[in-house]
């Protein structure tokens, strides 16, 4: 997807962001929303759905309290589908992590204030 096409669908998103400070992500939300989880007033996580409203990125914005297996922070899991030998589809996310990709970067650091580095 081009950096425009998938800044553009990011912004878009956030226009439907819900903020919590639950443990957990939930696995299925709003089509084309995002979910923030904030820990001590600060960004730990956020979850990007897809137009089927499963998970479809996270961005961490922390190394979950473990620098050894996150030095690279932030960082992203992009989420997959794969389907299982009885036919079922698995909604999986990604590992191990990767770096921002451009877009990510435009919309999630440098545009936003509280994300802000």
């Amino acid at each position: 997807m081009s950096t425009a096409r998938e800044a553009t669908w990011e912004r878009n998103a956030l226009d439907n962001l819900e903020i919590t400070t639950a443990h957990k992500m939930p696995n299925t939300n709003a089509p084309s929303s995002v979910v923030d989880i904030y820990k001590d007033d600060k960004l730990y996580q956020r979850r990007y759905y897809g137009v089927t409203g499963k998970p479809r990125l996270d961005i961490d914005f922390t190394d979950g309290g473990q620098p050894k297996y996150h030095p690279l922070v932030p960082h992203a899991h992009p989420w997959t589908t794969r389907k299982l030998e009885n036919g079922d589809v698995k909604n999986e996310r990604g590992h191990p992590y990767r770096p921002l990709t451009l877009a990510e970067r435009i919309v999630n650091i440098d545009e936003n204030p509280k994300t802000s580095r």
